[in-house]
Protein backbone atom coordinates (compact mmCIF):
# COMPACT_ATOMS: atom_id res chain seq x y z
CA UNK A 1 0.00 0.00 0.00
CA UNK A 2 1.30 3.44 -0.90
CA UNK A 3 0.10 6.21 1.38
CA UNK A 4 0.16 9.79 0.17
CA UNK A 5 -0.19 13.07 2.04
CA UNK A 6 -3.88 13.26 1.07
CA UNK A 7 -6.71 10.85 1.69
CA UNK A 8 -5.94 8.68 -1.34
CA UNK A 9 -4.06 5.43 -0.98
CA UNK A 10 -2.84 3.19 -3.78
CA UNK A 11 -2.34 -0.56 -3.93
CA UNK A 12 0.11 -2.43 -6.11
CA UNK A 13 -0.71 -5.92 -7.34
CA UNK A 14 2.30 -7.95 -8.44
CA UNK A 15 1.75 -11.34 -10.02
CA UNK A 16 4.66 -13.76 -9.93
CA UNK A 17 5.45 -17.28 -8.79
CA UNK A 18 6.07 -17.39 -5.03
CA UNK A 19 9.62 -18.68 -5.51
CA UNK A 20 10.47 -15.67 -7.71
CA UNK A 21 8.86 -12.90 -5.67
CA UNK A 22 11.35 -12.65 -2.82
CA UNK A 23 11.61 -9.65 -0.49
CA UNK A 24 14.66 -8.50 -2.46
CA UNK A 25 12.82 -8.63 -5.80
CA UNK A 26 9.81 -6.84 -4.30
CA UNK A 27 12.05 -4.07 -2.95
CA UNK A 28 13.60 -3.66 -6.41
CA UNK A 29 10.14 -3.37 -7.97
CA UNK A 30 8.95 -0.87 -5.36
CA UNK A 31 12.07 1.24 -5.91
CA UNK A 32 10.88 1.88 -9.48
CA UNK A 33 7.38 3.06 -8.48
CA UNK A 34 6.64 6.77 -8.08
CA UNK A 35 3.34 8.43 -7.19
CA UNK A 36 3.12 11.81 -8.91
CA UNK A 37 0.39 14.44 -8.67
CA UNK A 38 -2.41 14.29 -11.20
CA UNK A 39 -1.46 16.13 -14.40
CA UNK A 40 2.29 15.85 -13.77
CA UNK A 41 4.65 14.46 -16.35
CA UNK A 42 6.28 11.31 -15.04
Amino acid sequence: MVQTAGERQYGLLVGAPETYLTDEVLQQVLATVAVVPSGSAA
